[in-house]
């Protein structure tokens, strides 16, 4: 460990004007993207939501995925782990209530899955023709 009067002496002072430089984006310059992901995942980029990012589909659909994604949606699993001490289960099919349930599980979810498979012709999509 240098001792403070040495690190001193590494310093040039010279008429220059100072400059800003944030180092979480490639430009130097602040953005509050760069400080949400540095505050949430350490600054990392998560390359498997960069398409949906980058979608022509409304902000707050991007929003829903990326929190079905990382699964925060408040669903009762998410619930419970706030100290949450209302029912776990589905109101629709009565199995434990979780993103993947609502989303993929549910009998009401695999019904609309098979109405929208059907109704854009996506019958090769493999996941869907499991449902």
């Amino acid at each position: 460990m240098e001792s403070s009067d040495v690190r001193i002496r590494k310093v040039n002072i010279t008429e220059e004007e100072d400059i800003m430089i944030w180092k979480l984006e490639k430009k130097g310059k602040f953005s509050t993207k760069s400080l949400y992901r540095y505050m949430i995942d350490g600054g990392l980029i998560d390359t498997k939501m960069k398409g949906v990012w980058k979608a022509r589909i409304p902000q707050k659909i991007k929003i829903f995925l990326w929190m079905a994604w990382k699964d925060k949606l408040q669903t009762a699993e998410q619930l419970v782990k706030r100290n949450w001490k209302g029912p776990i289960s589905c109101k629709l099919c009565g199995e434990k209530e979780s993103v993947n349930h609502l989303l993929f599980q549910c009998p009401i979810a695999s019904v609309v899955w098979c109405w929208v498979r059907d109704s854009l012709g996506w019958e090769s999509l493999q996941f869907l023709s499991v449902i």
